[in-house]
């Protein structure tokens, strides 16, 4: 009897061991579980997608996203970086949108795992989805083609971002064509540049000179870069034409030429480039500073914001454009002589004109007076 007490007894103790020492098992039915829905990258737009298997009757004290571009099992223990909410989800889903420009590094793929850290008596868990891998495309960006002029050339440059950095490029380069079809290699004109090494830089860049172009021809551009095995990936298409015009008769054709029409006012600052007695009015005075000029398209400067145009009444505004330009106080439109203070028109039939006795002539004060005009 006493031998059958103690085996009901030892085996009563061993049941409450073996109940601690499992209790984490028993309590994972409990535990929150983390899932990931495969990330999407849209340009520079990201979106990672998380899941939780459940939020009632649970704490959950944080949860988020852990991403690393080396490490594929990204943690919150590992210095990887971590996009985070505090508190409880209000859904099972959750979601993050970021800018790929706001990663860390640039890489061509980031390992990505959703997470969420529950509170449990006496401690936490930190719970973690599987790897996702967020795979970067690889693009091709060309820029604007600089044409050296006198040469015939101009200088082609693009850049590649999101290479796999654990193989080479097999090929990069350029393709061009002149019969306004899309570029494209063993089809057009190419400058083929060779590999790009794993070890090179990521964003690579590359630039080349493309000789031998034709004048009055629109030329059309496309870089490429491509791995073994799988397509080409072109840039966009950028054109580029050397023109045979010289508007202004310089020996400078216009492409090449900072002031197309030789009125001494650059391109990029004059508002008509190719009109030599148009400019803009630097001065404010209403008048155009190129309206008068010198010598048109000649080798002079036509820009003379001092000599643009008469004012008759000294008030700093040329006449073409000064509503009153004899400052008698009577628009132009209303004065039956705009140019002489001592005349304007008689609005009271007195048969004095308004303007007779005046004030100052062409000065600042008015001259029309009806009241005090000698009659």
């Amino acid at each position: 009897m006493k031998n059958h007490l103690l085996i009901v007894f030892f085996l009563a103790c061993l049941a409450t061991v073996l109940t601690t020492c499992l209790r984490d098992e028993l309590v994972q039915l409990e535990f929150v579980e983390v899932f990931t829905q495969t990330p999407r990258a849209i340009d520079n737009d990201i979106t990672l997608y998380g899941t939780l298997n459940q939020i009632d009757n649970v704490i959950i004290r944080e949860y988020g996203f852990a991403l690393s571009a080396t490490d594929s099992l990204p943690g919150l223990l590992n210095n990887d970086t971590l996009f985070s909410v505090s508190g409880m989800p209000l859904t099972l889903t959750f979601s993050r949108q970021l800018q790929k420009n706001a990663l860390p590094v640039l890489a061509p793929f980031y390992y990505i795992r959703a997470y969420a850290i529950q509170e449990l008596p006496g401690r936490e868990r930190i719970a973690y989805s599987a790897t996702q891998r967020l795979d970067f495309s690889l693009q091709v960006t060309i820029a604007e083609p600089i044409v050296l002029c006198f040469s015939g050339q101009a200088i082609a440059a693009a850049v590649i971002i999101n290479r796999a950095l654990d193989k080479p490029l097999d090929q990069h380069g350029f393709v061009y064509t002149s019969d306004n079809r899309l570029p494209e290699l063993g089809k057009s004109l190419s400058i083929i540049l060779g590999e790009v090494s794993a070890q090179a830089a990521d964003p690579f860049s590359f630039q080349d000179t493309l000789r031998a172009l034709q004048k009055d021809i629109t030329y059309s551009i496309r870089a490429f870069a491509f791995y073994s095995n799988i397509d080409t990936i072109y840039s966009d298409t950028a054109s580029i034409r050397l023109s045979e015009t010289d508007s202004d008769n310089d020996g400078i054709t216009n492409y090449c030429d900072p002031d197309d029409d030789n009125d001494g006012v650059k391109d990029e600052d004059d508002l008509n480039p190719l009109d030599p007695h148009r400019c803009g009015d630097s001065d404010g005075d209403s008048c155009d500073d190129c309206s008068i000029g010198v010598d048109g398209f000649g080798p002079l400067p036509d820009a003379l914001p001092n000599n643009d145009g008469a004012d008759t009444d000294g008030d700093g505004l040329c006449d073409a454009g000064d509503p009153d330009d004899d400052n008698d106080g009577v628009p132009d439109a209303q004065d039956v002589q705009p140019q002489d203070p001592k005349r304007c028109r008689d609005i009271d039939d007195d048969g004095c004109d308004d303007c007779a006795i005046g004030t100052d002539g062409f000065g600042p004060l008015p001259d029309y007076d009806p009241e005090n005009d000698g009659c």
